[in-house]
């Protein structure tokens, strides 16, 4: 028996799998319980005892506070958590799960593993993706490879397809996360197109709107507020999947939970009949919220929904009938499970390991091709209605662009005897240079004495299928150059900040409240001209930025900015009166 010493693993929010190249076909391995599912739940008692997957599943009940289910939800955080008397990060829990799934592995292939291959989301940030690698270093495993779920799942079903030539979109709807990617399938070759998601969406969203339901109505009809009860929630949550799975093939369902709270020494409980078309009122929004992952995945992809070919449908989700519809409704024709949807990304991660191993004949020989996740950029001066505008974004590398991906690009000095040049590397979507991510930078010295704009800056711009970015920099007059590598993988996203919340809570807020709300006023006009309009409303957002950020420099700067624009349209609107 030929066994790759790499294995593949989907460490998925609800469960996850382990499985290996065997005779150019991927398995399943199953767990100690012989089961080819593991519950991605973790136990760990006072004393310190450890318990995963099926053996932690009934303590999510008899002792919720020392167990942790859907810790990937919280990768990439610093959120602690408490289980037993130990206080543990997201990826150390994590990393019992894949501690478990490496020793079912080794019983059942009778030999020690060392090397694996894991999946994340396709739209996890960086920070999570380190997050993940390091759970599964933290298990015992050399993390060859991180790759994207949906991409894994579409190398299982490419492996089964290899003559076909057609479009493919991976629609990935799991417990915590969603994916939607496009590929093209031509001759072997599996080339991502484009990938977009939402890594705060999953199934587990549709059990808390159930029970955020059920738990208004008990309140109501009783007066106990069951969400300061923890082992009541922890049967309720139980509950709620319980009815999400058989509401897939039924039309009706029950709720049955006696005794759950007490009062005044009375016992009450909920015995409550849920129709689906109940359930899908509930969740009707969150479902077609998905729409706009799909759209903005076939725009990047330069595809239409009736280019599509093949709706791929993976994660248990998927087995919603809304979610089936929805898709429907939108491509005209019936999505398919053309591979099991729980163990696609599991089979598709061994896969990219035999790939790696190099197991494929070169009949079966199949190759795969990956997007850069992220836009990638450099910091320059940038012409905006008229004015130089300093600390813009200049797109070198699209996101979803095919990797790797090198580009070319010439800048010239900006002020005259001009003698060095910061080169600001920046990774992400906005056009304002700082509120994106900076991943590197670097200084080019020794230009020419000339005139402003007289001194060309030559400007050299790679990213490989590892995720390592290469940038040169380079005096064409003199030939004087310097460079840095840049590994993405090993960087960490900034947080999504709430602008329109965040500056509220600033030191300075309350001073420039009045300034701040006489530009929306403004901006809310009907009549207001086009060019002002859009200047004073990135004027108005870069303060809000700043004050979010608590950073003076700025704040000062786009202050004095706002009001002379204020006051250029009070004069304007003066002298027209």
């Amino acid at each position: 028996m030929e066994v790759s010493k790499v294995v593949g693993i989907d460490l998925g929010t609800s469960t996850s799998e382990i499985a290996y190249l065997k005779d150019g076909k991927p398995f399943i391995i199953p767990n100690l319980k012989g089961n080819k599912i593991t519950p991605s739940i973790v136990y760990i008692s006072d004393d310190g005892e450890v318990k995963v997957g099926e053996d932690a599943l009934s303590y999510t009940v008899l002792e919720p506070e020392n167990t942790v289910i859907e810790v990937k939800r919280l990768m990439g955080t610093q959120n602690s958590l408490k289980l037993g008397k130990k206080y543990l990060k997201p990826q150390e829990v994590s990393c019992y799960i894949l501690k478990y799934l490496k020793l079912c592995a080794e019983s059942y292939l009778g030999e020690a593993l060392e090397e694996a291959v894991i999946t994340v989301p396709a739209y996890f940030t960086n920070e999570q993706r380190i997050a993940t690698k390091e759970a599964g270093e933290l298990a015992g495993f050399k993390v060859e490879r991180i790759i994207n779920e949906p991409t894994a799942a579409a190398l299982a079903y490419g492996l089964e397809h290899m003559k076909d030539q057609k479009y493919v979109l991976v629609y990935d709807f799991g417990g915590g996360t969603l994916d939607v990617t496009v590929l093209e399938m031509f001759d072997g070759v599996l080339d991502v197109k484009a990938s977009c998601g939402n890594n705060k969406l999953g199934g587990k969203d549709f059990d808390e709107t159930l029970i955020n339901k059920l738990t208004s109505e008990f309140e109501k009809i009783n007066g106990i507020n069951l969400e300061k009860d923890r082992k009541a929630m922890a049967r309720l949550k139980e509950a709620t999947e319980k009815v999400k799975i058989e509401l897939s093939s039924k039309e009706h369902t029950l709720v049955d939970l006696p005794f759950l709270a007490s009062k005044d020494g009375k016992p009450y409980g909920i015995y409550r009949s849920i129709a689906r078309s109940e359930f899908e009122d509930l969740i009707g929004d969150m479902v077609r919220s998905t729409i706009t992952q799909i759209d903005s995945a076939l725009a990047d992809a330069k595809l239409t929904p009736q280019e599509i070919d093949t709706i791929l449908l993976i994660g248990g989700s998927t087995r919603i009938p809304l979610v089936k519809n929805t898709l429907k409704d939108k491509f005209t024709r019936e999505p398919k499970h053309e591979i099991n949807p729980d163990e696609a990304v599991a089979l598709g991660a061994a896969i990219q390991a035999g790939i790696m191993m190099g197991q494929f004949s070169e009949a079966n020989d199949i190759i795969l091709t990956d997007v850069c996740p992220y836009t990638l950029g450099i910091e320059c001066v940038k012409e905006v209605l008229g004015i130089n505008m300093p600390g813009m974004l200049d797109v070198l590398i699209k996101r979803n662009t095919t990797i790797p991906a090198s580009v070319n690009q010439i800048y010239r000095t900006f002020v005259d005897n001009q003698q060095k040049a910061r080169i600001n590397v920046y990774q992400g979507e906005s056009v304002i240079a700082y509120e994106n991510n900076l991943i590197g930078n670097f200084m080019i010295e020794d230009i020419p004495a000339a005139n402003a704009g007289e001194e060309k800056i030559d400007v050299e711009f790679s990213y490989d299928i590892n995720g390592i970015v290469e940038v040169k920099a380079k005096l064409p007059s003199t030939g004087n150059n310097t460079s840095i590598r840049i590994d993405t993988r090993e960087i960490k996203i900034n947080e999504e900040i709430n602008v329109e919340e965040g500056w509220k809570k600033s030191g300075r807020a309350k001073k420039l409240k009045s300034l701040i709300r006489k530009a929306e006023k403004i901006l809310a006009r009907k009549s207001i001209q086009h060019g002002f309009g859009e200047e004073l409303e990135t004027v108005l957002y870069e303060l809000k930025y700043a004050l979010t950020k608590n950073d003076d420099v700025f704040i000062n700067r786009y202050e004095d900015e706002l009001t002379d624009l204020l006051y250029n349209a009070g004069k304007r609107s003066t002298d027209g009166c």
